[in-house]
């Protein structure tokens, strides 16, 4: 990649150059912008793909441990599990455990949609990072797991 395809640090303006809450948000949102672009074939946003992913980690089952994990309120986390579920994409069961709560389950097709939508995702990643050089990209991976894993609770990413 060239010189002029790089946006040059200049272009920030010089008193948010170290500003790790702004520059982390322009990075999120871009990266957000390009999976929600790369992920709209299939009818998903990232927010449902994260959903996903939780559900298939097995770290959390339930619809209030989904969105605690992801740090969504719940309201907006029933319109999400709603939309899912009319796509049959997973599937509320009663949780046996606890009468009041919901297992989250992803079916046949969820599954099946949450592999065409890693595969994206991937694509969405390798592109966005394409600035960076490998010793880069490792190094980014490696600050990004210290920093989430040195927080209380970041024992998972």
């Amino acid at each position: 990649m060239d010189d002029q395809q790089i946006p040059q640090q200049s272009q920030i303006p010089v008193g948010l150059q170290h500003n790790i809450g702004y520059l982390l948000n322009r990075l999120l949102r871009g990266l957000r912008e390009d999976m929600n672009a790369g992920l709209a074939p299939l009818m998903l946003n990232v927010q449902e793909y994260s959903i996903m992913r939780i559900i298939e980690s097995g770290r959390a089952a339930t619809q209030q441990q989904v969105a605690e994990r992801y740090g969504i309120d719940s309201s907006s986390m029933v319109e999400l599990v709603d939309r899912l579920e009319e796509r049959e994409i997973l599937l509320r069961e009663k949780n046996a455990q606890d009468r009041r709560s919901y297992r989250l389950v992803l079916t046949p097709k969820g599954r099946k949609t949450l592999t065409r939508a890693k595969r994206i995702a991937e694509s969405v990643h390798k592109k966005f990072l394409e600035p960076l050089e490998d010793d880069e990209r490792e190094m980014f991976y490696g600050s990004l797991v210290k920093l989430i894993t040195s927080r209380p609770g970041g024992d998972w990413a």
